[in-house]
């Protein structure tokens, strides 16, 4: 037993000088809390989840998150779309506006599960607030594809790893706009979609409310995810053009202006920022 018990001294020197404060230990979870405060729980055996990264390399995009934080700053309302175990969606409850909400959506019911744990955990039900479905063009029962090796955060509508092990869930999906309608929203001002390929048909399933409201949009777009869907990121860089949008994406460091994706590109992670609404926001990246 001492050596398993010695081992934890190896966490302890891990995580010495990261962005991780602790790691707790109880009879039934392991619980990632973070310097600022920030609680998770954490399935190590699930290799892609904030958790794990921030255990295993001390930070959690960092560039992409401090940029997301100052946009979360004041918001009345965020979607987080693709909400994964919900660091995103606890990270900017904390800093709303007053009666600010983030709506968040995760289709496959065990990551689910673990996002209202940690919605939970960080005591935000009155601003958090957890949908256990997908969004995208229409309306619909379709089947998630979850990869037993790479993990919820590979979860999509399209099997995407076939060489893995694969479990199949059935999911249902809605639209932005009918999620906007059904509740009554009228305010609109950040969403992040990250939804392993289908994120056209996210935007065009949101295409009022986005259109109306003009939130800034944060995407992670992959050629190779895209693909199977049946079109090219490109595609949603000139759609979101024709809406007043501009795309801009982290090089060296610095927020910069990405009009195309190529075959070089090696960013995965765009801020998409209407040039009216968002100027401010642009100002202070110096665009």
């Amino acid at each position: 037993m001492r050596g398993l018990h010695t081992r934890l001294r190896e966490h302890q020197r891990l995580i010495a000088g990261t962005d991780v404060s602790e790691i707790r230990i109880t009879g039934d979870d392991l619980i990632v809390v973070a310097r600022d405060g920030t609680r998770l729980t954490w399935q190590p055996e699930d290799l892609r989840t904030a958790p794990n990264v921030l255990v295993n390399t001390g930070e959690y995009e960092p560039l992409e998150s401090a940029a997301l934080v100052k946009a979360a700053h004041g918001a009345r309302m965020i979607c987080d779309i693709g909400a994964n175990v919900g660091y995103y969606s606890v990270t900017w409850a904390r800093d709303l506006a007053s009666g600010g909400q983030v709506h968040s959506f995760e289709p496959v019911p065990t990551t689910y599960s673990r996002l209202v744990r940690n919605i939970e955990l960080n005591q935000l039900r009155d601003r958090v607030f957890a949908n256990n479905c997908g969004l995208g063009e229409k309306p619909d029962t379709l089947t998630m594809y979850l990869p037993t090796f790479s993990g919820s955060g590979a979860a999509s509508l399209m099997n995407l790893h076939p060489d893995e092990e694969m479990q199949e869930v059935k999911t249902a999906i809605d639209t932005l706009d009918n999620y906007f309608s059904v509740h009554g929203l009228d305010a609109f001002d950040l969403a992040k979609i990250d939804v392993e390929g289908a994120e056209l048909m996210v935007i065009k399933g949101g295409e009022n409310a986005i259109r109306e409201h003009r939130p800034l949009l944060f995407l992670e777009l992959l050629r190779k995810w895209s693909k199977p869907f049946g079109y090219h990121p490109n595609d949603l860089i000139a759609l979101l053009g024709e809406w007043g949008y501009g795309c801009f994406a982290f090089v060296d460091g610095a927020l910069s202006p990405f009009d195309r994706m190529t075959d070089e590109t090696v960013q995965t992670n765009f801020f998409f920022a209407h040039s009216e609404r968002h100027a401010a926001w642009l100002a202070a990246h110096d665009l």
